[in-house]
């Protein structure tokens, strides 16, 4: 399985992850504060618009709903389809923060070795997802760890 086809795939289940040794490098590698903040803002967007996909699929799957009272019969898989391209056109921002976020470039800059900087990466992008993934139960902590975030880099 290439990475590509793993990225594409947001929610990476952690034990597929399990017992996976990494060679970590001897000089700590640090993000910026601000580039975390702004890499937290583009996974947490990407998070939120999937879980209104979710919640909006759910909704048509299930008669409609809220949604086709809003929207009407006709209009409401219209709309539900909207929200899937704009889900589609944040999955870059939600790749780009999570290559941020594990320092991906430093890591190997640093000469870590192609496959344990993978593993670095699918690590942190699981347990994201364990903590912030879809759900409506997660959107507070969402929001909350983005403010933290800005409030850390002064933004």
């Amino acid at each position: 399985m290439n990475r590509e086809h793993v990225l594409s795939k947001p929610l990476v289940r952690a034990e597929n992850l399990v017992n996976l040794e990494v060679e970590r490098p001897e000089i700590p590698i640090a993000v910026d504060l601000g580039e975390r903040a702004v890499a937290l803002e583009a996974i947490m967007a990407y998070l939120n618009k999937a879980n209104q996909v979710r919640g909006s699929r759910v909704q048509l799957d299930n008669g409609g709903g809220k949604l086709k009272k809003q929207y009407g019969e006709e209009h409401a898989r219209v709309v539900q389809h909207g929200a899937q391209q704009n889900r589609d056109q944040l999955i870059a921002g939600f790749r780009e923060g999570i290559s941020t976020l594990a320092a991906e470039d430093a890591l190997r800059a640093s000469g870590m070795d192609e496959a344990d900087v993978e593993v670095q990466v699918l690590s942190l992008q699981a347990a994201i997802n364990r903590r912030f993934g879809v759900g409506n139960a997660n959107a507070a902590e969402r929001a909350k760890a983005v403010s933290q975030a800005k409030k850390l880099a002064g933004k």
